[in-house]
């Protein structure tokens, strides 16, 4: 079997020697003002000379700001930056032609088809990752026939991103204190559910995280020998320790561990987390 590069998000400098210390290959920041992402932002200057380093540069960019993102893509390719996240075609447009192949396509849901990740690829990027609200066939139908993709297999779920501050409009309608939108631990709950959805918002607007971690323990052996060329962490309210023992969880996994004890250690380690496989089992409108 192949090596597979684990790719792991991370809101904190000072842990990112221990995720590379405990198997990742890439360390993923949000970059400040460009990723529609819960996690908090850096500035390139802050995470450009670190080893193993990639970005989330997937917020969409209208019009009035391409010259200042060509800027940035110029800066990007003059660092050491492994790779850049993206959801918006005009990074492909007005990337140099050094930094293409260090580009990753990752439209949070959108990767939904093998056509769609071949035309993909065949711009000369480095790869795509496939949306993770698919079912476990739709999934392993994407590998299959469009192989070196990357999957997300654990984490909370982005399940909505707006360019609106619907905290701000909130707060402001409430008559709440204006600062609420600063706060990293906000939730909500929708009158007719059971359970609350994570909510974030920062400069590029607002994000809703989904209430589970998607495990994948039991599925990963299968993606890598169906092609899979990466596999994504994402730590959005994880900790440390939790990010930590999944990395190792899967790692173990692919050099022949019993999947299902190691989901049932990672549970019992990790009791208040509601695992779940997701969207594997169940097909959504998507």
């Amino acid at each position: 079997m192949k090596k597979i590069a684990f790719a792991v998000t991370n809101e904190d400098i000072d842990f990112h020697q221990t995720l590379l210390e405990h198997g990742a290959d890439e360390v993923i920041y949000a970059l400040n003002g460009c990723a529609f992402s819960g996690l908090c932002g850096f500035d390139l200057d802050q995470v450009q000379n670190l080893d193993h380093c990639s970005i989330l540069c997937t917020r969409l960019f209208p019009q009035d700001q391409l010259e200042q993102l060509k800027r940035l893509l110029d800066a990007i390719t003059e660092t050491k930056i492994r790779h850049v996240y993206f959801s918006d075609p005009a990074v492909v447009e007005l990337a140099d032609e050094q930094l293409k192949p260090r580009l990753l396509y990752r439209p949070e849901t959108l990767a939904t088809n093998a056509l769609d990740a071949r035309w993909w690829m065949e711009q000369g990027i480095g790869g795509v990752s496939v949306s993770p609200v698919l079912t476990i066939n739709e999934v392993e139908d994407i590998l299959k026939k469009c192989p070196d993709c990357e999957v997300t297999i654990h984490g909370h779920l982005l399940l909505s991103a707006s360019r609106r501050l619907l905290l701000s409009l909130y707060a402001e309608e409430a008559g709440l204190d204006p600062q609420i939108t600063g706060h990293n631990d906000l939730s909500l709950k929708e009158e007719k559910r059971d359970y609350e959805l994570g909510i974030y918002e920062n400069g590029c607007g607002t994000f809703i995280y989904s209430d589970f971690v998607q495990e994948s323990l039991g599925d990963v052996v299968k993606f890598a020998a169906d092609g899979a060329d990466r596999f994504f962490i994402d730590s959005v309210r994880l900790s440390h320790e939790e990010t930590v023992s999944a990395l190792d969880a899967y790692q173990a996994v692919l050099q022949g561990a019993d999947a299902a004890r190691a989901a049932q250690a990672l549970k019992d380690a990790f009791a208040a987390t509601h695992y779940t496989r997701g969207f594997y089992g169940q097909k959504t409108i998507l």
